[in-house]
């Protein structure tokens, strides 16, 4: 009798994850573009910790395309919070990654080691502030700073003067804004 699942969509996916098994490779693990996948992948004995050529997890790259599901699903399959506090090499985090693509979901794992990850740095000295300012998230950058008192003295108004992504108008607000807050 024939296998009725070969040659379909379902037995290529199951031997492709098996292939990924074998092969600990974040890229491949980044393309798993919802939770079941992710797990599956997980399952079939993918390593969320292994590491691309630029020191990058599959943390890292769900993180660098602002991907904050992608990035809880793998941090749960692993059953590892620390993983978004691990440095690629250019010192950026995950929860790094997540700041500079402009994602508040940083704040769901911010609960749990507040000033630990405010303080987390780039091999730039950037922050998750900085980057939020960077950005001309300034809300997100007061509300931080009332969690964290540490993250007024980072340099958060010399962040949004150098923003490239800001316009003078957006500069001139968020610089009004943090001045008031205490910045």
């Amino acid at each position: 009798m024939k296998n009725p699942i070969k040659g379909t969509v379902a037995y290529v996916a199951t031997a492709a994850l098996l292939n990924f098994a074998q092969h600990a490779n974040p890229n491949m693990l980044s393309r798993g573009k919802d939770a079941k996948r992710i797990k599956q992948y997980v399952a079939a004995g993918a390593d969320v910790t292994a590491t691309n050529d630029d020191g990058e997890t599959a943390a890292h790259i769900f993180a660098r395309r602002g991907s904050f599901n992608g990035l809880h699903t793998i941090v749960v399959a692993a059953g590892n919070v620390r993983i978004v506090s691990q440095p690629d090499k250019d010192g950026m985090t995950p929860l790094l990654r997540l700041a500079e693509a402009n994602n508040t979901g940083v704040d769901q794992y911010l609960q749990f080691r507040t000033e630990e990850y405010l303080n987390q740095r780039d091999n730039q000295g950037r922050t998750i502030a900085y980057l939020f300012a960077e950005n001309g998230n300034y809300d997100k950058v007061i509300e931080l700073a009332e969690r964290c008192p540490d993250v007024k003295q980072q340099c958060i108004i010399f962040a949004v003067q150098n923003s490239k992504k800001l316009t003078p108008t957006e500069k001139m607000d968020a610089l009004e804004a943090l001045r008031y807050a205490g910045f």
